[in-house]
């Protein structure tokens, strides 16, 4: 959200909710559920995961962050 809450989840551990100074105010999700992020710095560069609840399913989708 906007004021840089992000959830984290790692491997074998559940997920939580992360309020990461690094994200405030430069992250969005839009209506199309796609993150935003905004001035992007190589610090940024990493494996996201995409995660659809779905019924009973829960759904993960990872996506590397290139930056050139």
């Amino acid at each position: 959200d906007k004021d840089g809450n992000i959830l984290v989840k790692n491997p074998n551990q559940n997920a939580s909710v992360s309020n990461d100074v690094n994200y405030k105010n430069r992250v969005s999700i839009k209506k199309d559920f796609s993150l935003v992020i905004k001035q992007v710095t190589m610090a940024d560069q990493r494996t996201f995961t995409c995660m659809v609840v779905w019924q009973s399913d829960i759904l993960e989708y990872p996506v590397q962050l290139h930056i050139y």
